[in-house]
């Protein structure tokens, strides 16, 4: 699943994982920051977890699909994976993906979310509509 939304992102998207991160290495990525943004926040302050940015570049994208995203222990040592799109969070899954905090913008292609039901990886998603109030 997260595969497929770091291959759908706009060329100006990053991405954001939290947890455990010893078992990959984000930091031979292009412009990984290890400091969290006003879009892209840590999640958890205690206890104090590794956080890690990845621009999503093409070369990004490639080195995480093939090379890090498999050594890095999703849904084991990444507990928060946030990926924030022209400024808006896009998608987020947090507390290990579970699937009550698992969340996406609007904005995220209908067919996308159809297509990763269809192949398994959402057994459902509803539209919420949020109120300010």
């Amino acid at each position: 699943m997260v595969r497929a939304f770091i291959a759908r992102a706009a060329e100006k998207a990053q991405m954001s994982f939290e947890g455990d991160l010893s078992q990959c290495d984000l930091a031979r990525l292009d412009g990984v920051s290890v400091e969290a943004t006003d879009t892209l926040p840590r999640t958890t302050t205690f206890p104090r977890l590794d956080y890690a940015v990845v621009p999503l570049t093409p070369s990004n994208r490639a080195q995480l699909v093939r090379s890090e995203l498999p050594r890095m222990g999703l849904r084991r040592r990444v507990i928060h994976l946030q990926i924030v799109d022209a400024g808006v969070l896009w998608f987020g899954a947090y507390d290990n993906f579970h699937p009550e905090c698992v969340v996406c913008d609007e904005s995220v292609p209908l067919d996308l979310l159809q297509l990763l039901q269809r192949d398994g990886h959402l057994r459902s998603f509803s539209r919420i509509e949020w109120s300010s109030n």
